[in-house]
């Protein structure tokens, strides 16, 4: 973290160091500062100095009689901590943790200090805080769905999400429920945590997925960009085109063939009105007959 290694800078070449606050943050994998200051010299060869948790049940560190003793440290600190010996004696008690660890997380310290017979217990406290940076997140898109995955991993603690629509004006919006369909957040073995969240992007020119760590106030994010024309890929499209067209083409053929069932249906049935006469029709021999009497003045 910056301010951590502005004040490593600081305690190294021998500046002032700025009283410890009540929390310290820190990067696990890094080395952490927990800055601690006396107001007033002393002299290092008749003080013992306790570096420990509150609950004394751990040391982290231990300084008496002019030299470090490690003999009693606690095993999880063994070869993770560093003291400024040659600083001591003008009232710089910070100690670096290094590496710092995911177990040191929460931990509440303290500092004994021993001078002279006259004890002072509880300088110097603090709680750690423990970050470990998640991974640049993978924006996955659905261009069917119009949806967009955001996943990432391997952070602590549980981090904050957000999404980030661009449209095609170059205008942008939060996404919020209901356009953020789903928020998975899940702890893993180690401790760290994984998170995959799934976003509506319908109208979105490129969307933007940060992830927040509130410990280490670092943000990773990422932007993926969709097609620039909306909707469905080109050869759905192209595929379901040619399905509109055939279903069209058999509505065409079955309106044509209903329609010529229809007309052939009226020509048959006006061809049997003009056939039904109201009196039977005279038979070609009665013609003939009829014909032949009237020429002969009705005598036959």
């Amino acid at each position: 973290m910056e301010k951590k290694s502005f004040y490593f800078f600081f305690a190294l070449y021998g500046f002032p160091l700025v009283a410890a606050s009540s929390e310290t943050n820190g990067t696990r994998g890094e080395p952490l500062l927990w800055q601690c200051t006396l107001s007033k010299q002393f002299d290092p060869q008749k003080v013992s100095i306790y570096w420990q948790n509150q609950n004394n049940t751990e040391m982290l560190h231990y300084y008496r009689n002019g030299k470090e003793d490690l003999e009693h440290q606690s095993l999880p600190f063994k070869n993770r901590t560093k003291i400024f010996p040659d600083q001591l004696r003008s009232g710089n008690l910070s100690l670096i943790i290094d590496p710092l660890m995911h177990e040191d997380n929460l931990k509440s310290l303290k500092v004994v200090f021993n001078h002279a017979r006259e004890i002072k217990d509880k300088l110097c406290q603090t709680m750690v805080h423990v970050a470990a940076n998640f991974k640049e997140p993978n924006i996955e898109i659905n261009q069917k769905k119009m949806t967009a995955t955001c996943i990432t991993q391997g952070g602590f603690p549980e981090p904050e999400l957000a999404w980030i629509s661009t449209d095609h004006e170059g205008h942008e919006r939060a996404l919020e429920p209901p356009d953020v369909l789903t928020l998975q957040i899940h702890k893993e073995e180690d401790g760290t945590y994984s998170v995959i969240s799934t976003a509506n992007i319908t109208g979105s020119k490129t969307v933007t997925c940060n992830v927040y760590n509130p410990t280490s106030n670092k943000t990773v994010g990422a932007t993926a960009d969709l097609p620039a024309v909306e909707g469905l890929p080109v050869a759905e499209t192209a595929g379901i085109g040619v399905f509109i067209v055939a279903i069209v083409l058999v509505v065409l053929i079955v309106l044509v063939v209903l329609v010529g069932l229809a007309a052939f249906g009226y020509k048959k049935y006006h061809q049997q009105r003009q056939r039904r006469p109201d009196s039977p029709e005279p038979s070609a021999a009665y013609l003939s007959n009829g014909a032949l009497l009237a020429e002969n003045g009705g005598v036959c």
